[in-house]
């Protein structure tokens, strides 16, 4: 997880409010200035903190889905114990629940 110090987190509240007050072509022609570009030459330490928090968003919308769909088969599973514990385990409706919930947690 990428930690952002006191200064970058304030640039990324003026960027946010100065992308969110401009367009795109007023955008545009601000980067162009010859102040900006002259700043950008003289800067080759550039971090791209904004690319990495954008790829680091992007890895952990996938962990994200990735957890509730490992949720959603743990909630099946833990339904299925219940349902087994709360009969018995050896009644042939439920058998198969519980044979299957031993093969795929690797129970023997």
């Amino acid at each position: 997880m990428i930690t952002m110090t006191n200064d970058q987190l304030e640039k990324i509240n003026l960027l946010d409010t100065l992308f969110s007050a401009l367009n795109v072509d007023e955008l545009k022609e601000l980067a162009n200035s010859e102040k900006i570009i002259a700043k950008l030459k003289g800067t080759n330490q550039n971090s791209q903190i904004l690319c990495r928090l954008i790829q680091e968003h992007d890895m952990m919308i996938t962990d994200v889905m990735y957890l509730k769909t490992e949720v959603q088969t743990l909630k099946t599973d833990v339904q299925a114990l219940v349902k087994v514990l709360h009969t018995d385990v050896f009644t042939q409706r439920f058998n198969q629940d519980f044979q299957n919930l031993k093969s795929k947690h690797g129970i023997y």
